[in-house]
């Protein structure tokens, strides 16, 4: 009533809550009875905290229109409604929400739950993406992924590092805007070769000119597609080849000198056993006409000649080899 005393409370409230029968009396004011369940125990909000929580429940009871939830200390939970009648006094209405509770915790608990999930899922492709940045960033290889209008949507830093940018600063541009234009003129169509076709180019070469040198670039493109199919991207990996270009041009010209060189060492060697076969004739002639006039002086510069041809073999054949030859006495008889 208005002097906040109770009035009435129905069977169906005493046998809800059989704690507080011996509380529940016609004419009790409720401040004492609230008091008298919070001395009982009845409330574990109430713990520790006895004064505040009978100065807000009374808060809300003396504030009809509001309601609160309550937990008891046989693990019920009840929805406690007041309002104001007509006459003016307090109508309580207790319902018990343990099950709603209950549920409420189970799919309070599954949320968080799936939170626990969301933030693991979360952190593991960060940590993935991070992974997946630092080996495209490691890589000694351009790798890139442009749009249809060429723009950069991903660029690694060996690439950047080539056109002397921050792979940040090249995003949302075109290789027009920070490499070379005959350069960027012919990736743009090997790109577009692939957004029209939307095949793989695997293995194309890509000369980039420099006033002083020259790089050769291996290059494989792919396309990128979009979940209704088009082409929506080109995917670009390219190995710097020009050292190795540069060896196997070297490797080639070795061959070359090889084949030369044993080409030379058999025409020096039939070129040898001629002048040997000269030399003994010669020397042969010079002594069986020792004696004749002026034969000595046509002979000599025979002789000088196959000396010089036989010494020129002997270069040959130190080519043909690849090594200095040392000519050394040897006692036939010895051998």
């Amino acid at each position: 009533n208005q002097e906040d005393r109770l009035v009435i409370c129905n069977e169906q409230f005493r046998k809800s809550n059989p704690e507080e029968n011996e509380h529940i009396k016609v004419g009790v004011r409720y401040e004492d009875f609230l008091q008298a369940l919070i001395d009982a125990g009845l409330f574990p909000a109430a713990a520790g905290r006895e004064a505040e929580f009978k100065e807000e429940r009374l808060r809300i009871h003396h504030t009809p229109g509001t309601s609160i939830e309550i937990e008891r200390r046989d693990g019920r939970w009840l929805l406690l409604s007041e309002q104001k009648t007509d006459s003016g006094e307090i109508l309580t209405i207790s319902t018990d929400i343990t099950e709603r509770k209950k549920m409420e915790e189970v799919l309070r608990a599954a949320h968080d739950e799936l939170d626990a999930r969301v933030i693991q899922r979360t952190a593991a492709l960060e940590e993935n993406q991070e992974l997946l940045q630092a080996v495209i960033d490691a890589a000694p290889l351009i790798i890139n992924v442009t749009d249809k209008d060429f723009r950069f949507r991903l660029i690694n830093k060996y690439e950047a590092a080539q056109y002397g940018v921050l792979p940040e600063d090249a995003i949302g541009k075109t290789l027009f805007d920070i490499a070379d234009s005959k350069l960027a003129a012919r990736v743009a169509v090997a790109n577009r070769q692939v957004f029209d076709s939307g095949e793989t180019s695997p293995g194309q070469e890509i000369i980039e000119e420099h006033e002083n040198h020259r790089r050769i670039w291996l290059s494989t493109k792919a396309p990128i597609r979009g979940p209704d199919g088009e082409v929506s991207a080109v995917v670009s990996i390219a190995l710097d080849i020009t050292e190795q270009r540069y060896r196997e041009e070297q490797l080639r010209q070795a061959q070359k000198m090889e084949v030369v060189g044993q080409l030379t060492g058999g025409v020096a060697h039939d070129f040898n056993n001629l002048l040997t076969i000269v030399m003994g004739y010669l020397e042969l002639i010079n002594e069986a006409y020792s004696d004749t006039e002026g034969l000595a002086a046509l002979i000599k510069p025979a002789i000088d000649a196959t000396n010089r041809g036989g010494a020129l073999t002997h270069r040959l054949l130190a080519f043909s080899r690849r090594q200095t030859l040392r000519p050394a006495s040897v006692d036939m008889n010895e051998l």
